[in-house]
C-alpha cells in the first residue's frame, strides 16, 4: 500500500507541476484521470502511464475546444449579442446584419461630412487667395484653420476607427468560417488519432502479461514497441 501511495504521489506531482497550467484545474484533471483508470483498470507502471497519456489527450482535446470558446468570448462582439438577447442563430444572424447596415449607414454620414469639410476647406482656401483687404484674408485663414482642425483632429481619426473596426457581421463570419473550423476539426481529429494509438497500446500491453514472458499462462501478442 505505501508503495502504491508513493507511485501516486509521483504521477500526481508530475501533471500538478509540469503539465496542467497554472489555471487549470488539478481536481478536474483528476477527476478524468480516475474515471479512466476505473475504466480501463491498469495494472502495472506502463499500463497506468498509458493511461495517464489518454488523459492527458483527452485534456488537451477539450482545451482546444475552450480556446476556441474563449477566443470568441473575448471578442466585443460576443457581449453585443448576447445583451441582444437573441436564442438562436437565426436571430443571431440577423441582429449582426442588422448591426452591420448600421455601421455602414455610419460611415455613409461620416464619409459625407468628410466630403463637405474638404469642400467648404477649399472654397475658404479660395477666398483667402481672392480677399481684398487684410481683415477678408485674416476671416477666412481663421475659417480654414477651424476646417483643418475639424478634419484631421476629429473627423479622420473617427472615420479611421470605424474603418479599422471588424464590426459584428465580420467577427462572427471569422469565426465560423469553414476553413477555420476545418483546422479546428483537423486539430481533434489529431489528437483522436493519438487516443487510438493510445488505447491500441494499451490492448497490448494487457495482452502481453497474458504470456509467458510477460508472466502470464497461454498465448498472447508479442510485447509492444513503446
Amino acid at each position: 500500500m505505501k508503495k502504491s501511495s508513493k507511485f501516486n504521489a509521483l504521477v500526481h506531482g508530475l501533471y500538478a507541476n509540469d503539465i496542467l497550467l497554472p489555471w487549470e484545474s488539478p481536481e478536474d484533471f483528476e477527476e478524468l484521470f480516475q474515471q479512466l483508470k476505473d475504466e480501463f483498470r491498469p495494472t502495472g507502471r506502463a499500463e497506468v502511464e498509458t493511461v495517464l497519456d489518454i488523459a492527458l489527450t483527452h485534456w488537451k482535446k477539450r482545451n482546444i475546444t475552450r480556446l476556441f470558446v474563449l477566443q470568441i468570448r473575448k471578442n466585443p462582439f460576443t457581449k453585443e449579442i448576447v445583451d441582444s438577447g437573441k436564442k438562436s442563430w437565426g436571430g443571431v444572424r440577423n441582429y449582426v446584419r442588422a448591426q452591420a447596415e448600421m455601421e455602414g449607414s455610419l460611415r455613409a454620414v461620416i464619409d459625407g461630412v468628410c466630403a463637405g469639410l474638404v469642400h467648404e476647406l477649399g472654397r475658404e482656401n479660395k477666398k483667402t487667395l481672392r480677399a481684398t483687404d487684410e481683415e477678408a484674408r485674416q476671416r477666412h485663414a481663421a475659417n480654414v484653420e477651424r476646417i483643418s482642425a475639424s478634419l484631421t483632429q476629429k473627423m479622420a481619426p473617427l472615420r479611421d476607427a470605424i474603418l479599422q473596426h471588424e464590426g459584428a457581421e465580420k467577427a462572427f463570419d471569422r469565426f465560423y468560417d469553414p476553413e477555420e473550423l476545418e483546422k479546428l476539426m483537423r486539430l481533434e481529429a489529431a489528437f483522436d488519432a493519438r487516443i487510438n494509438k493510445l488505447l491500441a497500446r494499451l490492448v497490448a500491453l494487457k495482452e502481453f502479461k497474458r504470456t509467458p514472458a510477460g508472466g502470464g499462462v497461454g498465448g498472447g501478442l508479442l510485447p509492444p514497441v513503446l
